[in-house]
């Protein structure tokens, strides 16, 4: 991993722990997405690849942009209510919106961002400019 995708990793879960710790310790829910889902991020010779758990989201309710140099995912995972007459009793799996931004590192060739879903893992890949495609 780079030393620049190492440290924006690392602001992003800064970011998430204070957010969490400051908004439970105030009793009150932290604005924006209703749940951040976990990413790892990889650098290849010709590539960066992002794997997103996404357990439960369909490919209808995603969007993904590459822009002035910041890559979102963002999207809206639904669960069902319980049925009439049933009663919740535990609740853990999160629902809403989600959103994860990333700035793109300057070799990142914003054009051929490339993503599937499966299994409940989206893999978004950025080729690297001036990188030569090597098939597998």
């Amino acid at each position: 991993m780079s030393r620049e995708l190492f440290w924006i990793s690392c602001r992003h879960e800064i970011d998430r722990l204070f957010d969490t710790l400051v908004h439970t310790a105030w009793g009150g829910r932290p604005s924006g997405p209703a749940w951040i889902p976990p990413v790892d991020v990889t650098e290849e010779t010709d590539r960066y690849r992002i794997e997103v758990d996404l357990p439960g989201v369909r490919v209808g309710d995603l969007d993904i942009t590459a822009e002035a140099g910041t890559l979102r995912i963002e999207g809206t995972r639904a669960l069902g209510e319980p049925g009439s007459g049933a009663v919740r009793h535990l609740a853990e799996r999160p629902s809403g919106s989600f959103r994860r931004t990333f700035r793109l590192p300057a070799d990142a060739d914003p054009g051929t961002v490339q993503a599937r879903l499966r299994d409940g893992v989206l893999v978004v890949e950025i080729r690297k400019r001036g990188r030569i495609e090597v098939a597998r």
